[in-house]
Parts: structure tokens; sequence; C-alpha cells
């Protein structure tokens, strides 16, 4: 089960956060569910499904019943502009009491909570986004705790619309439902090594959510710069028209290091780091990279 459940109170900002990142992928809404179909790349497939704020989660026979039962994974969406949390924590353990209890056919193993507008939140007693991190867990743990489920595994993700590490965040829960993360981590991994790569990310270029990267620590900064060099790549080459082939290109920054572009298909598409004192035999990274995209085409035949 590969599919994803968004919930979370009205206003939280569920919705906007999948317009922003699959903005130009094609919305169908169902009475009061939104169903946002995902195709990232040629091979990975996925439903997102955006449930009203309003959802009777306390209904015995609730309604998209098929749906939730193929939900792989939950992302709980609180608006940290905003306190008390107790409402949010009071709705996401009905959620979980929902896809764990009353859905005997539904496997979702994955929750994650987006704690959203994080930038919005300026009263007196604000002290940092650590701060609504540990309120917000306070609440969460108090409710589960007091329904029996205060052990559920939850990743908790600091968010809001304006900065690009949405895209991390967002990237992350995927990875947990694709079957083949760790696999294309080695790939990777070994790519690295042979090319002497510091860091590699393999994207989706319409929503720029890295299916996989190397496993080196990601620095914000570094993925940022790989993510925007997709839309360097995509105006330069716009403008001789659209993008019909797989293309590679590079850019220099001032401290020697080169972001290292490498399209396989109109949808997907590899981006490096090397330090350029490591780049003294091109071809050398260029057949590395044909044996990485054979070794993915061949993974990806195989799932």
């Amino acid at each position: 089960m590969t599919d994803i459940c968004m919930f979370g109170l009205p206003k939280a900002g569920k919705t906007s956060i999948i317009k922003v990142i699959f903005q130009k992928l094609q919305i169908n809404q169902t009475s009061a569910l939104e169903s946002t179909k995902i195709q990232m790349g040629s091979f990975i497939k996925f439903n997102i499904y955006d449930f009203s704020g309003e959802y009777d989660l306390s209904d015995p026979s609730p309604p998209d019943l098929t749906q939730l039962e193929q939900c792989g994974s939950m992302i709980f969406v609180i608006d940290g502009s905003i306190e008390p949390y107790h409402d949010s924590a009071i709705m996401f353990r009905k959620a979980v009491q929902l896809l764990k209890n009353k859905l005997q056919t539904c496997n979702c193993n994955y929750f994650h909570i987006f704690i959203h507008k994080t930038d919005l939140q300026k009263n007196e007693n604000f002290v940092g986004n650590n701060d609504i991190l540990q309120r917000v867990r306070n609440n969460i743990n108090e409710e589960l705790g007091a329904s029996q489920m205060k052990n559920l595994s939850i990743d908790y993700h600091l968010t809001n619309i304006i900065e690009p590490g949405l895209y991390e965040h967002f990237s992350k829960v995927i990875q947990k439902i694709i079957p083949y993360s760790l696999p294309i981590q080695s790939l990777l991994d070994a790519l690295n090594t042979a090319c002497k790569i510091e860091k590699s990310f393999l994207f989706e270029i319409t929503s720029k959510l890295y299916i996989a990267s190397d496993s080196s620590p990601i620095d914000t900064e570094n993925f940022q710069l790989c993510s925007e060099m997709i839309d360097v790549f995509i105006d330069i080459t716009t403008i001789y028209g659209q993008i019909e082939e797989p293309g590679q290109s590079s850019i220099t920054m001032d401290d020697g290091t080169i972001l290292l572009y490498k399209s396989f298909d109109k949808l997907t598409a590899l981006i490096c780091m090397i330090k350029e004192t490591n780049l003294e035999r091109p071809y050398m990274v260029d057949y590395n990279l044909e044996q990485f995209k054979i070794g993915l085409q061949q993974l990806f035949k195989v799932k």
C-alpha cells in the first residue's frame, strides 16, 4: 500500500501544501475528498487523499473506505501558528485509531506530523521552532498515552510554504512508501565512490521532490542548490523549445564545487555535487553515470 492520506483541522494548510508541490499535476475532487494522482518519473505512482478538516473520524462506517484502506502513510498537518494544539492532538488520535484499529485491512505503517506555518508564530511566548515542536509533542504524547498508544512511532516535520525545506520533508515521506529507496541509495553510494562525488540526489523534475539520495547526511543548503539547478536547466532548455530528450548541464560555484545535472528522461534527473579538482577525467564520470542509469533501469524492471 503506497498511497498517502492527509488529515488536519480546517485551514491547517493541507491543500496548499499539495498545490505548492504538485501544482502542475491535475487534482480530481470527489465529494469532500480531494484525490491527487501522482506519477513521479516513469516508475513511481501513488495517490494522495486530502481529507476535509470536517471529516467525521468517529463515523462507524466512514465514507471513502476504499481510499482509507489503501493508505500506507499518513500526514497530519497542524497549524503551528495557532495555539493551543489540543484539538489537533485529539483529531490526530482519532485518525490513528481509524486507520489502525477500525480498518482491519488497512496497513498504514508510517505517521508524519507536519507542524506547518511555523513562520507565522510570533506571540510573546515564542522562543523558536523547537519550542513549537516540544509543545506539539507534549500534546500528542498526552493524547496518545491516554488511549494506550504512547509507543506509536511518529516523524515530526517543521514546515512552511515559503521555504524549500517543505520539499525536503515531503521527499522523506515519499521515500518511506516506495519500495526501492534503499537500493537506489546503494547505487548512489557506489557512484559517489567511483567519481569522488560529495553529494547526489535523484530528483523527480516536475515536483522537485527527491526520490533518493546517497547515505551521507543532507545539508539543507546543498539540497536547495541542487533543487534550484532543476529550474536553471528548465529555463535554459525551454529557450530552445520543449524538453524532449534527456540532457546534461553543469554549473561551477565560486568555491570550486560543480553542480552536475543529468536527466534520464523527461521526468527524472540526477544532480550531483563534485569538486572541480575531482573532475579531471570527465569521460570517467560520464561512463559511471551511464552505469548508474543501467543499474536504475534494471532495478525498476525487477520491481
